[in-house]
């Protein structure tokens, strides 16, 4: 049920960078006071566990709901839509570097223009893949819930290490050094589709953004390099990402 109390009541749903958020909060980078927090998620394999079935999230496997319960302070193995006042989904899966890298490579790169009609279709598509987003749509459009969400961070710059940074630059070499006006009608076709769903999709900080498509090094993890980690983020850049979020409500479609 949504708190009784003064203050709303918030989970925030992710997978492995649910992390950064979580130890955002607990150095005191980030002030969630005004809510009643919850967080609900797991780590790598487990959050594959995680479904809609019965008109709730709940999970697969009998160790990812331990998972998921310990990580819950309630220790809940399921959570419905009108058993909070408020959802972030955070991570969830939504590689957003690949779309990016994707079509600016195929408008810059290879001057293969697309239509909004066409990019409309493409934003559908991708944010439906992710079985996290429908789950959030699901959520926002059928139930009437709040809901937003934050999609997995672009990939670390100088993490040398690590091969899929290696293979990304060398995919979408037209991406790189790219600016926030070429981002623009991208982030805005995604914002559209998730608006359609009722879902407010919030943009990665264009303060983090360097060569275009990729997420300055100050906001690597500890010992990125060594652990070859271009994915995960530090928590100072979980509490700038809350910070954008900020609480808002998606816009009436």
């Amino acid at each position: 049920m949504p708190s009784p109390g003064d203050r709303p009541s918030l989970c925030i749903v992710g997978d492995s960078h649910l992390g950064s958020v979580r130890h955002a909060e607990r150095d005191g980078l980030l002030d969630l006071s005004g809510y009643d927090v919850e967080y609900w998620g797991a780590r790598g394999p487990a959050y594959r566990d995680l479904i809609f079935r019965n008109d709730q999230m709940e999970v697969r496997s009998d160790a990812a709901r331990a998972e998921f319960a310990d990580i819950n302070h309630r220790g809940r193995t399921t959570i419905g839509p009108q058993d909070m006042d408020e959802f972030l989904f955070y991570g969830g899966r939504i590689r957003s570097y690949d779309f990016f890298g994707a079509h600016l490579q195929r408008q810059l790169g290879e001057g293969m223009w697309q239509s909004r009609a066409a990019l409309a279709i493409s934003a559908r598509s991708f944010l439906m893949s992710s079985r996290t987003f429908r789950i959030a749509a699901i959520f926002a459009r059928d139930f009437g819930a709040k809901v937003s969400f934050v999609t997995t961070p672009f990939l670390t710059d100088g993490i040398t290490s690590n091969p899929g940074l290696a293979y990304f630059v060398a995919q979408f070499p037209a991406a790189i050094g790219t600016t926030a006006e070429d981002r623009e009608w991208i982030w805005c076709a995604l914002e559209r589709e998730a608006l359609a769903v009722n879902v407010n999709l919030v943009r990665q900080p264009e303060e983090t953004i360097v060569q275009g498509v990729l997420t300055s090094p100050e906001y690597a993890i500890d010992n990125a390099q060594a652990a070859s980690d271009a994915d995960h983020k530090s928590p100072a850049f979980a509490a700038l990402m809350l910070s954008h979020w900020n609480g808002r409500a998606p816009a009436a479609v």
